[in-house]
């Protein structure tokens, strides 16, 4: 058993037990493969020989067939034992016929009777002899046959047997021999091979090994191992050696290093502190700016204005801090109103500035002589400039009120669909157009619907985040779910709707946090065409409604206070006039790409400014793309008629694509 306990500990063991049983394996193959080759060999030789003796006995009966046949051979027993005496090694043998009789046998008893099946199947079968095992005994059978009409017919068998003993005895002397000359070379070879290894991979193992153990157990790092030689173990003990002063010079030096780390510990502390500080700071001004930020949105989003001619309730809650969703209503005309809810995907700032920038571009293109198709087209190719290399999109539904004639036109920009309730007739009509989000393709195209409307009737513009709203078993809240709450509730006044919504509302969600920011916008129709003593132009108005947000904050405070928030989240982004001058210089250089890049990225946040205008359509125009450079002067010439040369620019390019 203590063999077996120092097997794991000792490398010696483990290696004599690895040689001893590749060399078992490897030598016991070889045995007992030589085994059977000189097993088949002795056979081999020894049917030879026995064959020899049945040639002699089968001449012998051929040449006493020239008097006699051979069932009437007369001393034929007498001849068997005189072949038995002459070859020890034969056991028996005798003469059978064509039918399996047995006519002569060294053993009387044995004649008469009938050949064994197997002895029989094979002595007709074979023409030439044949070789087979018979229990204890060896058996080779001879034919002997006889011309009869100059024909050569087999008349009957010689078979002559010897013991199967005679091999297995002279092989057991081979084996035990062998085993002997095995196992004595077995021991010769494991021994050399146990002095070579030991001395040249374990000993020195063991050394290092031993070494080591003083250097980690009693911390002597004054040890050095001695190198012999340039092999694997060698380089390891260099190493070994090269470590132990690396260790004992770190030990020496050990003070001096723990007041350098300490001293840069500090060191990283205090900076650790002051960028902690500075965070801080940060943080408390972001959050300053975000609740800034937040006022700002919600001033934007609520402040409605009340016109006569219809009763407006809204709605919004905001997911974070700042929502991407927004709705607004607004004059275009005299007798013409715009409505428009948008929702951005995504949440926080940066939905924030994009559903802001999306109303302003609502703004500046709305008005009462574009079809709401055409001002949609108009606001996507802004929202392009503005998100199309980013994960954001929006979806948008706008429409017109005409309250003259009662026609509320509007297009969809896969928002949600509208519920409009006709009081009327009692049912809840679906508003839907075709149309693409924004900001998405530039080439998106969309349709302008139309629908009469009645006195009384009601319309609900919503965002996604009520319909998909959810409660604690998941459940949505569904579009269907909305239209039948619409339809309980149609004939309650305008003004208790949303309140009533809102307590059903939460009642499902229970104290479940919305996963999305949820807007609504309620517009009933009066009737009240008192507005309509006003005595501004159509266009006018429209000028007018373009010009800035209805409310105590103008649409360039807007910017104003949009632009410092994104130049404070764009920390490295350089001051606007310093942008243009630098995108101006581009220009001059016929660096256009350049140029046109700085331009569309500040465009969004200023879409009114004529310097980023005009540099961006001159650029269009440098590149022969007329089509391009048409929109923007036409956007100029929206902005400011009387900017120099920009009809005459306008004409000029509108020559030069018919001239091709």
């Amino acid at each position: 058993m203590k063999i077996f306990k120092n097997y794991k500990k000792s490398l010696k063991i483990k290696t004599a037990f690895l040689i001893t049983f590749i060399l078992t394996l490897a030598m016991g193959v070889t045995f007992f493969a030589n085994i059977l080759h000189i097993r088949k060999s002795m056979r081999t030789a020894l049917e030879n020989e026995i064959i020899a003796s049945g040639i002699l006995m089968r001449n012998t009966v051929i040449d006493n067939l020239k008097y006699f046949t051979l069932d009437r051979f007369s001393g034929m027993p007498e001849f068997f034992r005189d072949i038995i005496n002459t070859n020890p090694k034969i056991s028996y043998c005798y003469i059978s016929d064509q039918n399996g009789k047995i006519l002569y046998h060294n053993n009387i008893y044995n004649v008469g009777r009938r050949l064994n099946p197997k002895i029989f199947q094979k002595s007709i079968l074979d023409a030439q002899r044949s070789n087979l095992t018979v229990g204890r005994f060896y058996e080779t059978i001879l034919p002997i046959s006889q011309f009869v009409y100059s024909d050569l017919k087999r008349i009957g068998n010689i078979h002559i047997g010897v013991k199967r003993s005679i091999i297995d005895n002279a092989l057991l002397k081979i084996v035990v021999l062998t085993v002997a000359i095995f196992l004595i070379s077995l021991v010769i070879i494991i021994t050399l091979l146990l002095i070579f290894i030991s001395r040249n991979v374990i000993n020195p193992v063991s050394g290092l090994s031993k070494e080591m153990q003083q250097v980690t157990q009693e911390m002597k790092f004054d040890t050095e191992i001695k190198v012999k030689g340039q092999d694997e173990i060698s380089n390891l003990a260099n190493n070994f050696n090269i470590m132990i002063q690396e260790i004992r010079h770190y030990s020496d030096n050990l003070e001096d290093i723990v007041v350098d780390r300490t001293k840069e510990l500090n060191s990283a502390n205090q900076m650790l502190e002051k960028a902690s500080l500075e965070l801080q700071a940060t943080n408390t001004k972001l959050l300053k700016d975000l609740e800034m930020a937040k006022r700002l949105q919600e001033s934007v989003i609520k402040n409605i204005q009340l016109f006569p001619e219809f009763n407006v309730d809204s709605l919004y809650m905001a997911m974070e801090s700042l929502g991407g969703d927004i709705y607004d209503v607004r004059r275009l005309g005299r007798k013409t109103f715009s409505f428009m809810i948008s929702d951005v995907s995504g949440h926080g700032v940066p939905a924030a500035l994009i559903t802001t920038m999306a109303k302003m571009s609502f703004i500046n293109h709305g008005h009462f002589s574009k079809t709401p198709d055409q001002i949609c087209t108009e606001v996507n190719h802004d929202m392009v400039e503005l998100i199309l290399d980013t994960d954001y999109y929006l979806t948008a539904f706008y429409a017109i009120l005409d309250t003259e004639n009662l026609v509320l036109s509007y297009t969809n920009c896969g928002h949600q669909k509208p519920l409009l309730y006709r009081e009327k007739t009692d049912e809840i009509i679906k508003l839907d157009a075709k149309g693409f989000f924004l900001g998405s393709f530039e080439n998106s195209e969309y349709e302008t619907e139309s629908i009469k409307l009645e006195l009384n009737d009601k319309i609900l513009f919503y965002t996604d985040g009520i319909t998909e709203a959810r409660n604690h078993e998941g459940e949505f809240y569904s579009f269907e779910r909305l239209v039948e709450f619409t339809q309980r509730h149609k004939h309650i006044p305008y003004n208790e709707f949303l309140k009533k919504f809102i307590q059903e509302f939460n009642q499902f969600c229970g104290n479940r946090p919305v996963d999305d920011d949820i807007a609504i916008l309620l517009v009933e129709v009066t009737g009240s065409h008192s507005s309509m003593e006003h005595t501004e132009t159509d266009v006018e108005i429209s000028a007018n409604a373009a010009s800035g947000f209805r409310g105590s904050m103008t649409e360039q405070q807007t910017i104003n206070i949009f632009r410092e928030i994104y130049h404070k989240l764009e920390l490295e982004k350089e001051p606007l006039e310093k942008q243009i001058n630098s995108s101006i210089q581009l220009y001059k250089e016929n660096n256009f790409d350049e140029s046109v890049k700085i331009l569309k990225k500040l465009l969004p946040f200023f879409p009114n400014q004529l310097s980023i205008l005009t540099t961006i359509a001159a650029i269009c125009y440098k590149k022969r793309e007329f089509h391009e450079a048409l929109r923007y002067y036409h956007r100029i010439k929206e902005i400011n008629p009387d900017y120099p040369r920009v009809e005459q620019t306008i004409n000029l390019i509108k020559t030069n694509m018919k001239k091709g």
